[in-house]
């Protein structure tokens, strides 16, 4: 399992071509009730063909907020396209649209992953990505998208006992950032104290992270509401 702070855009890089590709954007929330969808923009800065597949893969969370992703493809999302080829300095728009059910009991979390296809009939002076024993190397490039519904909720609570061990509880139904928490009955001076000591943290529905094991902020239960979503 792969614990959580900011969950944002992983692109596994094992060469140097990865840093030729930009991805836009690399955090997507979608509102299936809006009956819409999400977009990413895919560019090639490279001088080759750029050949892609899209899929979506669900992350799954434990209850202390860790995750695994989960190999088979998902099935209630659609990409469009499926597969493209990107010519050297060109943009490709894939389209995301949720196809599964409105009543989610919760927000769900998927990495959109665009893989680089290996074609066989593919000239090595086309593609660069090969290491120089002849191995083929495939690079994944994932985008985060969260699928939720307006009617969902976070309910964030941060706990610190009096020995200093501060804990981070999602009791809601979807998900929340700590760097859009407020909580409530802070002044600014606490308020600050407390972004300081949470971070960049991605909080999944009914998880608890453990943030600090030797917290200076008074003893208690500090309520946090999200200022935007």
């Amino acid at each position: 399992m792969k614990p959580i702070y900011y969950l944002g855009v992983v692109v596994w890089l094992y060469c140097p071509f990865a840093f030729s590709i930009i991805l836009n954007p690399t955090v997507m929330t979608l509102d299936i009730e809006k009956k819409g969808f999400a977009q990413v923009i895919i560019t090639n800065n490279t001088t080759a063909r750029l050949p892609l597949e899209a899929s979506a893969h669900p992350l799954l969370f434990d209850e202390e907020g860790s995750y695994q992703v989960q190999i088979k493809p998902a099935t209630n999302l659609m990409i469009f396209p499926p597969a493209a080829m990107i010519d050297p300095g060109q943009k490709q728009a894939f389209r995301v649209q949720w196809s599964g059910a409105y009543a989610l009991s919760s927000s769900q979390s998927f990495f959109v992953r665009f893989a680089h296809i290996q074609l066989a009939n593919q000239e090595a002076a086309d593609y660069k990505a090969e290491s120089d024993i002849g191995v083929n190397i495939q690079i994944n490039y994932n985008a985060l998208l969260h699928v939720y519904t307006p009617r969902q909720r976070s309910q964030v609570v941060l706990h610190i006992d009096h020995n200093g061990l501060a804990q981070l509880t999602n009791h809601g139904d979807r998900f929340a950032y700590s760097k859009h928490l407020i909580f409530e009955d802070s002044d600014s001076t606490l308020q600050a104290s407390i972004s300081t000591l949470l971070g960049e943290r991605f909080i999944a529905p009914l998880t608890t992270l453990v943030v600090d094991s030797d917290s200076t902020l008074p003893a208690g239960d500090y309520h946090g509401r999200e200022s935007r979503l």
